[in-house]
């Protein structure tokens, strides 16, 4: 709600014919309702579309503000392939629009949506997995000696 609050406050900032607490932004327009109704509803939609991609670049900026002074709250490490097209020279012969793939990894900030992309797999996923080994390496070690005890005694 305070985003329209404040979209409609920059309305009134534009048109000062428009005073707060008026019910409709028609009353800036002097000739609007002489307009076909098609007209007005087109002028309405397109006002609409204006004040809801002003609330998402405020929404937008907010979010930045957060994750500026907070940090960023990434999801996880996703791999990907980044397909890109481009003229080449492959065995002495020009390829126009060669396919190239590159291996990326990349993860998402679920406040302000910024993606962070990397070429090569990140530290605190090798650092994981080898942990899980490590883990699975211990389990597996248990079990065996368990098992030599109980076939010793």
């Amino acid at each position: 709600m305070k985003h329209n609050e404040d979209a409609f406050h920059l309305s009134v900032q534009n048109y000062p014919n428009i005073q707060d607490g008026d019910d409709s932004i028609t009353k800036s327009f002097s000739d609007f309702n002489q307009l076909p109704l098609k007209y007005q509803r087109a002028i309405l939609d397109i006002l609409k579309a204006k004040v809801k991609e002003y609330q998402e670049v405020v929404a937008q900026e907010e979010a930045e503000k957060i994750c500026a002074s907070e940090g960023h709250q990434f999801s996880k490490w996703k791999k990907g392939v980044d397909v890109q097209y481009e003229d080449t020279y492959i065995d002495h012969q020009f390829i126009p629009n060669y396919r190239t793939e590159t291996i990326v990894w990349e993860r998402t900030c679920s406040r302000c949506r910024f993606v962070e992309r990397v070429e090569h797999e990140p530290q605190e996923l090798i650092d994981t997995r080898r942990e899980k080994n490590k883990q699975a390496q211990v389990r597996r070690l248990t079990k065996k000696l368990q098992q030599l005890q109980s076939k010793d005694e």
